[in-house]
């Protein structure tokens, strides 16, 4: 069963702005991602806040992480990503 929840414009907008702030999220910066793309975190820093602060998004699924967990630290390197967001799984 879908569930999800209702936001405002200036929910996103506040949360959009205080991720950028605590995480210094700048266009140059890179950030990787092991988290569902469509749901929580991962949508709010993969699609909202990617467009909001600018920065580039490495989205790896956590299914391919499972299975080649070599995969995580190539990306991490090749793109020199400073910071990175897992869900507890991973």
């Amino acid at each position: 069963m879908l569930a999800g929840i209702k936001m405002s414009h200036a929910a996103v907008t506040s949360l959009c702005r205080s991720m950028k702030l605590a995480c210094e999220l700048y266009p140059s910066r890179h950030i990787a991602l092991c988290l569902d793309p469509y749901c929580g975190l991962g949508f709010a820093l993969w699609c909202l806040s990617s467009i909001y602060s600018g920065h580039h998004s490495i989205l790896i699924p956590p299914s391919e992480v499972e299975v080649n967990p070599g995969l995580w630290l190539t990306a991490v390197s090749q793109y020199r990503v400073r910071d990175t967001f897992c869900s507890y799984g991973m």
